[in-house]
């Protein structure tokens, strides 16, 4: 985003007659999810209730905003996705600190783009300025069952234990990670739709656009 500003405050003092386009490309949310400490730790305990709960909040508060259709349906967890409170304790504890890790780095990016946003209205170019935020295609399966810290490890070499995964739950959001949440998480960032990002369902794929 700095360079994305200077580039900006460059134009607007050499160029101002001239209109700009600028791409800026977050690496969030893709996965690993890596954020300063101070965000992740804004999240501490926010899903603690676990995903089936939260799922079933954010499609009842979809429904409430109309977001979705009066009528839509709730998928089914998926197959593979198991019930939360059939989690063992060591399990939901790092699942829970993936999650706020990724709740972490949604906000470490949107408070970027307010800086963007901030920097525009300084200059007085907001009102004169198009913003378009193009989001990817949905939530990702790659973290599995129960995620992972380092999930390029547990997809190709061996799946990571849950003794594995809680000795190392401080490094999660750090350089010595390569995190990403559980499958269940992933369907909640999915609500109300079944699937995952690297799948097709209902004939399409829905990627959001602001």
């Amino acid at each position: 985003v700095d360079h994305a500003i200077g580039d900006m405050r460059d134009h607007l003092t050499s160029s101002p007659q001239r209109p700009f386009f600028h791409y800026v490309a977050f690496g969030a949310c893709h996965w690993p999810h890596h954020v300063p400490s101070e965000f992740i730790d804004k999240y501490q305990g926010r899903y603690a209730e676990g995903w089936d709960v939260v799922r079933e909040r954010r499609f009842k508060r979809q429904l409430e905003l109309g977001i979705v259709p009066a009528a839509t349906l709730l998928a089914p967890r998926n197959p593979g996705v198991p019930a939360w409170d059939g989690l063992a304790e060591d399990t939901r504890r790092v699942s829970q600190r993936l999650q706020e890790t990724y709740a972490g780095f949604m906000e470490h990016t949107d408070t970027q783009i307010g800086r963007l946003i901030d920097f525009l209205q300084g200059m007085g170019q907001l009102d004169n300025t198009i913003v378009i935020l193009l989001s990817d295609n949905g939530a990702s399966p790659e973290g599995g069952a129960a995620g992972a810290v380092n999930a390029r490890r547990n997809l190709v070499y061996e799946k990571e234990t849950s003794a594995y995964s809680l000795s190392r739950i401080a490094e999660i959001g750090g350089d010595r990670a390569f995190n990403h949440y559980a499958t269940g998480w992933a369907q909640v960032s999915n609500t109300p739709l079944k699937w995952y990002k690297r799948g097709n369902h209902g004939g399409g794929i829905r990627a959001p656009l602001i």
